[in-house]
């Protein structure tokens, strides 16, 4: 396939080879990270490396070329593939779950949970783990008027949502909060006026959700969850600060009634495994304004603190005790807050191999 590289046993030698098979019987797992340039991938490629070290086989898929994604210089294998939402997408991660059979597969885009669900039909990959929900679940992973809907119907408090006949009739609020309705990472979130939305033909209105504005603080809650164990565990992120729709500072803590909305979301959508949500305030309450079925990019600040969410979901569907991996000693004692920086990888030099 075009675009791989090989980090671990690639010499075409016998003496290559024999190393990576060697390399193999001592392998505590695999995983293949899809958009492993994203914050949510280099989270969990960190944490697998950190954790496990090179017991792990890490392989990294992104549509950017190496040289321009960090996790290249960090996995064992890197693959330049399509989009996850093209076709041939399925046929390339296929390629590469056949030389990987029993791999854990983690998507990270809302277009990764489609592309995976599809492939984890087949039965030639029956012993692979693809981490997304089960097929009646996966609607709500690209709909987010289909996801309010359903948190609405179990009980969760959600901001009022607005529909298309309410705004063609102008019943709605002065000021007012749109997102798409498949969207992620922030983007296209943002307030309009009553006054901008009643313009919008009925295309643009039904790709979109409308709610009512929420106040701040805006929390991120990641959650694990081990319904095997029946192990649970859920911490708080106040977005302090945020950076292109990723939080750069944060208090972290802990908050039980969140905890109570995490398990109720946890019981509705047959959660296993690790995933986050974002709540806001209306009237001093707290109410969800999205769902991520993962983790997200700011959860290697949780992790920061001893509280490694990414391990604990990676361990447990290896069959160890993943709660083991969260430690809660220091948020139990009080507010923790974290922040973080950017750093610098060197992804490619020149050589006389690329001739840069």
């Amino acid at each position: 396939m075009d675009g791989v590289v090989l980090r671990v046993g690639a010499s075409g030698s016998g003496a290559g080879c024999v190393m990576q098979r060697s390399l193999i019987k001592r392998l505590h797992s695999t995983a293949v990270v899809c958009a492993s340039g994203s914050g949510v991938s280099f989270g969990l490629i960190q944490r697998l490396r950190s954790r496990w070290g090179e017991k792990v086989h890490i392989i990294g898929l992104d549509s950017n070329p190496a040289p321009l994604v960090t996790a290249s210089v960090v996995v064992d294998e890197f693959y330049t593939v399509c989009q996850s939402n093209e076709r041939v997408f399925l046929d390339q991660i296929s390629d590469i779950l056949d030389k990987h059979d029993g791999a854990h597969v983690y998507p990270a885009l809302n277009s990764d949970f489609t592309a995976l669900s599809e492939i984890r039909k087949l039965e030639k990959f029956r012993n692979c783990d693809f981490v997304c929900p089960v097929d009646d679940k996966i609607k709500f992973v690209k709909d987010k008027l289909a996801l309010f809907e359903a948190l609405s119907a179990i009980n969760v408090p959600t901001p009022k949502l607005f529909t298309t006949k309410d705004i063609e009739n102008g019943c709605c609020d002065d000021e007012l909060f749109v997102k798409p309705r498949d969207g992620c990472g922030s983007k296209g979130a943002r307030k309009v006026n009553k006054k901008e939305l009643v313009t919008y033909d009925r295309k643009l209105l039904n790709s979109i959700i409308v709610q009512e504005v929420c106040q701040k603080p805006e929390v991120t809650v990641d959650v694990f969850i081990d319904i095997v164990r029946g192990d649970f565990a859920a911490v708080c992120r106040e977005r302090v600060e945020i950076k292109a729709g990723v939080c750069t500072k944060a208090r972290i803590f802990a908050d039980k009634g969140l905890e109570k909305i995490a398990e109720q979301l946890c019981e509705f959508f047959g959660m296993s495994g690790g995933f986050c949500f974002q709540v806001m305030k209306i009237f001093g309450k707290w109410v969800v304004i999205d769902l991520n079925f993962r983790l997200g990019a700011g959860t290697a600040l949780s992790c920061a603190i001893g509280a490694d969410f990414f391990s604990a979901m990676h361990g447990s569907r290896c069959g160890e005790c993943g709660i083991d991996y969260i430690d809660l000693s220091w948020i139990k004692q009080g507010d923790c807050y974290v922040t973080r920086q950017y750093t610098e990888y060197i992804t490619r030099l020149p050589n006389e191999n690329n001739g840069a």
